[in-house]
């Protein structure tokens, strides 16, 4: 729960800047929602974090999907540069929203950063 909210760099090797606003295993998952959520466990910069736990056919996607990560990472992406790195087992993921660019404040001039939206 200590990565939700916080900044992470996604998409080795051309890495970019990201938000992770949920994080899984094979059997459940933790998510930020906005604050107006009545069910939570914790508060996380102005949003609740709630945990959904999966059925068994979410789990088995969620192997899947993870068994297929590993195998692109290892074989590469169809891109230069983005193949041969050996991940090991994937035990967890992480559901980010990417950077979108600075948003100014009209009136301080102070800047500060727009992430998409986590539907």
């Amino acid at each position: 729960q200590q990565l939700l909210g916080r900044t992470v760099y996604v998409n080795y090797p051309h890495t970019h800047e990201a938000k992770v606003v949920a994080i899984s295993c094979e059997e459940f998952e933790y998510k930020l929602e906005r604050e107006e959520s009545s069910s939570g466990i914790s508060s996380c910069g102005g949003d609740v974090v709630v945990k959904k736990v999966f059925d068994v056919v979410t789990q088995n996607k969620w192997k899947r999907d993870a068994v297929t990560e590993e195998e692109k990472y290892r074989g590469g992406r169809g891109t230069p540069g983005s193949g041969g790195v050996i991940i090991g087992e994937v035990k967890i993921r992480l559901r980010v929203v990417p950077l979108q660019g600075l948003q100014r404040n009209p009136i301080t001039g102070s800047c500060k950063k727009k992430f998409g939206e986590s539907g």
